[in-house]
């Protein structure tokens, strides 16, 4: 699998920068048409739980969203939601940019959206670092959550954990038969599986997982992505199950 990265778009008037890249052969080439572009665009930014897409110009290209948590409206213009082909399969694709340093959104395979400060570049990353965040320094303030029960995701819902200090006196977080989780700047601490995945998809970014008897379990065809993560404890892949490394992880 080839991990693509994104080139970071910046937002005149707003503090959300949006950053999104392409993997698995999939892509916005140059011969794609503005109405491909803009319906790509619309689709990744209805896949952020933390956003709500209100309309679409097409003669303007401008997608108006809704904050969801705020009700604020914002507009973004398509060629804000970046993507690119690999150099070795486009001659005209861009070199490889900078990650978003900032807190992260939403991901999943093929797309990342964070959030930087305004007016802010995202900084370079050097491809050797090899120490994710896991958290970074929004958990150093982030209070405890002690919980007793796990918290139990299924059928075809979406659970999205972020910005979460969790700890658990058994197993911390299930998914099942088709639920899509994505836990993010979050640390989870169980006495169980930390993650524990069935026939569902599990996408982890700039996170610690640790597990007494294992950080993550996969079966049943389940798919997890990971990136920019810390993993203590066995992680185990099942059968027909895959665990996608998509960079920046360590673990113990």
């Amino acid at each position: 699998m080839t991990l693509l990265r994104p080139r970071a778009a910046r937002r005149s008037a707003a503090t959300l920068l949006t950053v999104l890249a392409l993997s698995l052969g999939i892509g916005v080439g140059a011969a794609a048409s503005s109405q491909d572009a803009l319906d790509w665009a619309r689709a990744a930014l209805e896949r952020n739980g933390a956003l709500e897409v209100v309309a679409t110009d097409p003669a303007t290209g401008v997608i108006t969203v809704r904050v969801k948590r705020t009700g604020e409206l914002r507009r973004i213009r398509a060629d804000e939601v970046v993507a690119g082909l690999p150099p070795a399969a486009s001659p005209t694709a861009p070199a490889a940019a900078a990650e978003p340093a900032g807190r992260v959104l939403l991901s999943g395979p093929g797309y990342r959206i964070a959030e930087a400060s305004p007016g802010e570049e995202a900084p370079a990353q050097s491809s050797s670092a090899s120490t994710p965040a896991a958290g970074g320094a929004l958990l150093s303030s982030a209070p405890v959550e002690r919980r007793h029960e796990p918290i139990v995701c299924q059928g075809t819902g979406l659970l999205h954990i972020d910005s979460r200090n969790l700890e658990f006196d058994g197993d911390a977080v299930s998914a099942e038969n088709g639920c899509e989780v994505h836990i993010t700047n979050s640390r989870i601490i169980a006495g169980g599986v930390g993650v524990s995945a069935r026939g569902a998809s599990v996408h982890i970014d700039n996170s610690s997982i640790e597990g007494g008897t294992g950080s993550v379990e996969a079966s049943d065809g389940a798919q997890v992505y990971a990136r920019d993560s810390t993993f203590k404890g066995l992680i185990r892949r099942l059968d027909t199950a895959a665990f996608h490394d998509m960079g920046g992880n360590a673990g113990d």
